[in-house]
This record gives C-alpha cells, structure tokens and sequence, in this order.
C-alpha cells in the first residue's frame, strides 16, 4: 500500500459519498462469492487503516484480516541492498500472506486499481471450476485500448495465448498512449499506429525510427533493427486482437505504389482476405 503518489491513495475518496476504490473493489468481491479480504500493509500506517477498513464498513459481509509487508521480511539467506527503500512487489505480498491464507482458492489485486464487477466474476467462475485442486492459476486481461490514460503514456504487460486461452507469453511494454485516439506502441526503435486510411477493420502502421528509405536500401548494420521489427509486428498484432491472421505489407518502389519514401509496413486484419490483394490495373 502507498508510496508513490505521495500519500495514502488507497484512502483516499474517490466515489460521491467519499468511497475509495478499494470500497469499490471489495463490493464487487462480495457479489462475486468471496468471503474474505487479507489487506496487506505496512505498520507505518497500521493505525489509520484499521480504523477505516473494517467489517462494519463493509455489512459485516466479508472477513478481514490484516498481515504487513516490510522491507526486511525476506527469505533466508537474503539482505535488503543498501540503496532499497520501499517494499518489494506483489509476489512479495503475497509471500507475506502465506500464513494467514488458507487451504483456499484465492485472486490478488492492487489496492489501488479499478478492476470492475466482471473482472472478480471471471476469477470467481475459474476458482470454482477447479475447485478442490491444486496448481491452477489464471488472471483477467483487457483489451489495452481500455486501459490507457488521457495524461500520457503507460507501460503494459502485453498477453499472448493460444487457442484454448492459455496465456503463452507476456511481454513489458513502455510508452503506450492514446494520440487523437489511435493507439500507439513506441520504443527506442520503432513506432505503430493506426492508419488514417484504414484498409480493413484493424490497420496499423509500424515505422523504424532510423530513416530509411525502402527495402532496397536496407544494409547490412539495419538486420538488427529489421529482426527487431519482425519481432514486434507480431505482438502488436496480437495486442489488436489479431488472433486469427493478418496481413503484412510494405510497398517498395513506384510500381508498388509507395508514396512515403521511409520503409514502414502495414499490419491489416480483423477480416478475411484472398488473394490477390488488389484487382490488376491494366
């Protein structure tokens, strides 16, 4: 709980009778089918947190209980390094639970995030369908165009799964913003988004930060950044929803009708396509 945003954010009101989002989160809970919260905090703020959070906030409908994460609480055989001066992350929490959790299933949230009453019905309907077993695990994804902010970029894990919806990949990505409603994945190298011309119901466009003219201008100390970009189409293409297929184009030359002179290629699907692409001009 705490640390970056200066204060106790997961405190703060947020809602119109001066409800947190934690409130928020715990109802949604309690309507899912879980019976128990286990608050992970910090005795530095023990006190206030209590007295805010207790059965009698919530209807006495869930049980509460409270366990603390601290920087120094670590496995044998490990220190804090000197320049550590926060807790550690959520699989730290999480350990720090352990004692108290039961022979339960259970989800794990941040105190401080807005998840959304389907989000804790999907997790609630997956425990229960393995109920009774033991190493299952599961997590709720969102498309990333829900989740982006209007006061500038965000970093997200980017999933991967196969047909079945077993997650296969995920993957950091940074500097992920909204720019007049078009999403955009920018790194060092390259950067994508959507076309202002789209040619099928998903159309983006992916462009090497280094000017290069077209594909016949590639050199030899461009590989890296063409494997790079290879690489990359695929998990923007996914992070589209592209599941079932795409197309990818780069025009090369007059004859292939490429009227901006910087390589770039087109990730099109959301549709089926034949081939070929384009009827022939005589």
């Amino acid at each position: 709980m705490g640390s970056r945003y200066g204060s106790l954010k997961q405190m703060d009101g947020v809602g119109p009778g001066g409800e947190a989002i934690i409130d928020y989160s715990i109802y949604d809970a309690i309507r899912a089918g879980f019976g128990r919260v286990v608050f992970v905090i910090r005795h530095l703020f023990e006190k206030e947190f209590r007295e805010m959070f207790t059965p009698e906030r919530f209807g006495g409908k869930i049980e509460i209980d409270f366990v603390f994460q601290e920087l120094d609480k670590l496995p044998a055989g490990f220190e804090v390094p000197a320049d550590r001066t926060k807790p550690w992350g959520t699989n730290h929490a999480v350990m720090m639970a352990s004692g108290t959790i039961r022979e339960e299933p259970f989800a794990v949230i941040n105190a401080d995030d807005f998840y959304g009453e389907d989000a804790y019905r999907t997790i609630a309907d997956y425990l229960r369908s393995v109920a009774g077993q033991k190493n299952h695990y599961c997590m709720v994804g969102y498309e990333i165009r829900n989740t982006l902010s209007d006061y500038g970029s965000v970093s997200r894990g980017i999933c991967s799964v196969d047909s079945n919806g077993n997650l296969t990949s995920m993957v950091e990505r940074t500097k992920i913003e909204r720019r007049e409603d078009k999403i955009v994945y920018e790194d060092e190298k390259i950067i994508a988004f959507k076309d202002l011309d789209p040619q099928g119901p998903v159309h983006v466009l992916v462009i090497p930060k280094k000017h290069i003219a077209c594909l016949d201008d590639v050199k030899p100390e461009d590989h890296e950044l063409m494997g790079h970009i290879m690489c990359k189409i695929g998990e923007i293409a996914k992070s589209q929803g592209l599941e079932n297929g795409y197309r990818v184009v780069s025009n090369n030359g007059d004859d292939a009708f490429q009227t901006v002179k910087h390589i770039h290629f087109h990730i099109i699907g959301g549709k089926p396509m034949g081939w070929p692409p384009f009827p022939v001009q005589e």
